[in-house]
């Protein structure tokens, strides 16, 4: 299933084009509430710019005890770009999270963090075909916690395991004359399943601040990088910029 074919120097520049296209924009953390709170669930919606505008939406729930150093958490979520909706570009997340805050929480602030994975399944489409993205993000926070404000640095990479990309009829006529001499396809741009297609590295400032009772809200922002196989770091959908900006609003109860 694994074919590897980016290796072909003569795909090598459709491969520039398309691949950073499969990694979808990251999952915003800000929908996972980041703040120490009693509520065994939480739900929350944010938008985000990457620079292109993103919406999203996720749950959580406390799997482990309400007491202790260390709580658990699963949950899921999606992220989609509201202008590309029509195209079917969506990404699917899952979330395991580890919550650590060694003392207890009082008016004081303390040091805590937070170890979250979050597989995902990413779709998208645009003129050179469609990609489906099977991957996983690794995101840890180091937070510094009280009852009303948490903040902390945002650091994650994200990768990109497996592609399946379907090329479009344009890719074909683009590439068609470039192998009529060599009387071969096999080095044609060809559907399939490719491996470790993309890869981004996070690096942010996050805070969260209660609002009212089991509401908060949330701000992230930061640098959002891929590296190329070439060394170039590209970054976003338009103009590269690396810049990520994200809010969002949570409830737990």
């Amino acid at each position: 299933m694994n074919r590897n074919r980016f290796l072909h120097p003569s795909f090598f520049g459709l491969a520039l084009l398309v691949l950073p296209l499969s990694a979808c924009p990251t999952m915003a953390q800000g929908v996972f509430g980041l703040r120490l709170t009693t509520n065994q669930h939480q739900a929350g919606v944010g938008g985000g710019l990457e620079p292109e505008l993103t919406t999203s939406a996720g749950y959580s729930c406390r799997v482990s005890r309400q007491s202790g150093p260390f709580q658990i958490r699963l949950g899921a979520g999606f992220l989609l770009p509201p202008y590309l909706v029509g195209q079917g570009s969506v990404r699917l997340n899952g979330l395991v999270a580890l919550d650590w805050h060694p003392t207890a929480q009082t008016t004081k602030r303390s040091w805590g963090g937070r170890l979250a994975l979050l597989p995902y399944y990413a779709r998208n489409r645009n003129d050179a075909g469609a990609l489906d993205g099977l991957g996983l993000e690794i995101r840890l926070l180091p937070l510094r916690r009280g009852n009303r404000w948490t903040t902390g640095i945002d650091l994650g990479f994200q990768t990109t395991l497996l592609t399946r990309i379907q090329h479009s009829d344009r890719v074909g006529s683009t590439f068609m004359d470039r192998y009529l001499s060599t009387g071969t396809a096999t080095n044609q741009p060809r559907d399939g399943w490719y491996r470790t297609t993309a890869q981004r590295f996070r690096l942010g400032y996050t805070g969260a601040w209660a609002m009212g009772r089991g509401w908060s809200g949330q701000f992230s922002a930061g640098t959002l990088v891929s590296v190329q196989r070439q060394g170039i770091l590209l970054s976003f959908a338009h103009g590269q910029i690396p810049l990520y900006l994200e809010t969002s609003v949570i409830v737990g109860w």
